[in-house]
């Protein structure tokens, strides 16, 4: 109980240290000036208010449609993902600190880094330029991102794999190759699965949005609509985006449980 609230008083000391509210408020004073934020922006909401008001009733004469994109933005997302998995999971051996010298690691995780940080919408616009409209440039694009993800990922699991199995395998006689695949793999690959379960559900997300900048998906139909003004159409679309991210969500927790 004494720790408890030792703890707590800590934790009350720092709440209260003025260095943290003087970095607070000068964070919000900067981002007010820096963004142009004003109180009389907040009029232009009406129109925001219109704006939904013209997506009811929902026109559900489109939702053949829309479960077709639903159906292409899921397998965007799988294969997007699936082509991210199959090029990170032996890369990542590349950029373990445990597994491969630094003269390898380090340059691959630099590119690794380079491709994480760029966002899939930016990959889907530079590959819609390089190929055409459509369902390839949605998958390229997820999967030249979720390459540096996963391969960090999965990187960094390999490298928390614990010394002991490793050790028992070198005692037997095995070389770098049976110590990783017997010392490390059957330990690692319920997280490694975990990981890539957990970007597909965060891929269906992006992949629904990829279709704005005419990458395939059931985003491709809310730009069009957009553009045609057919809002009641929109708001079928977005019941569709809607229940996409919760399918996923369902999906990917679950999976996850198993294989965790």
């Amino acid at each position: 109980m004494s720790e408890v609230l030792r703890l707590r008083g800590r934790l009350s000391d720092r709440f209260r240290a003025p260095a943290l509210w003087t970095l607070v408020l000068g964070g919000l004073v900067g981002s007010v000036l820096v963004t142009g934020f004003t109180p009389d922006q907040m009029q232009t909401w009406s129109y925001a208010g219109e704006f939904i008001r013209g997506m009811f009733p929902p026109d559900w004469s489109v939702l053949p449609q829309v479960l077709r994109g639903m159906g292409e933005t899921v397998g965007i997302a799988f294969l997007g993902t699936f082509v991210a998995f199959v090029l990170a999971f032996p890369l990542a051996f590349l950029t373990a600190r445990n597994i491969t010298g630094p003269w390898v690691g380090v340059p691959l995780r630099w590119l690794m880094a380079m491709l994480r940080s760029v966002p899939e919408v930016l990959w889907a616009i530079i590959f819609v330029v390089a190929t055409e409209f459509g369902n390839i440039p949605g998958v390229l694009a997820l999967a030249a991102h979720n390459i540096g993800i996963l391969t960090k990922l999965i990187g960094e699991v390999y490298e928390e794999a614990p010394i002991g199995p490793q050790e028992a395998m070198a005692a037997t006689g095995a070389g770098r190759a049976g110590v990783v695949w017997f010392g490390i793999l059957p330990w690692a690959m319920p997280t490694v699965l975990s990981h890539t379960f957990f970007r597909f559900e965060c891929n269906i997300r992006s992949a629904a949005i990829l279709g704005v900048v005419g990458a395939g998906g059931i985003g491709t139909l809310l730009m069009q609509h957009r553009q045609l003004f057919q809002y009641q159409m929109m708001t079928v679309d977005v019941v569709g985006i809607i229940a996409l991210v919760v399918l996923a969500d369902w999906l990917g927790a679950a999976v996850r449980k198993q294989v965790s």
